[in-house]
């Protein structure tokens, strides 16, 4: 997600991880161009990114965006989850 990314594991058991992003080269470079905020929407973009990686990895994984600075969060944070089938 880019090198001035800060992404922290807030939580994490076997069945499920959160992670909070706290500085998102995305949201940074949206807000140096003065991107309109109604087309500030790498949360779709992460849950798309994410959901069809983990899929390659395990159908298993779910992946979602709770929280999103382009939502009007102050942070972005994302759970990613394993279910047994």
């Amino acid at each position: 997600m880019g090198p001035e990314t800060i992404l922290k594991i807030i939580k994490a058991t076997p069945e499920r991880t959160v992670l909070r992003m706290t500085k998102c080269t995305c949201w940074k470079t949206y807000n140096e161009f003065e991107v309109n905020p109604a087309f500030r929407n790498c949360d779709l973009s992460h849950q798309a990114f994410m959901e069809d990686g983990l899929k390659v990895v395990s159908p298993q994984f779910s992946f979602k965006v709770t929280k999103a600075m382009s939502r009007g969060d102050p942070t972005c944070e994302f759970v990613i989850e394993f279910k047994e089938v």
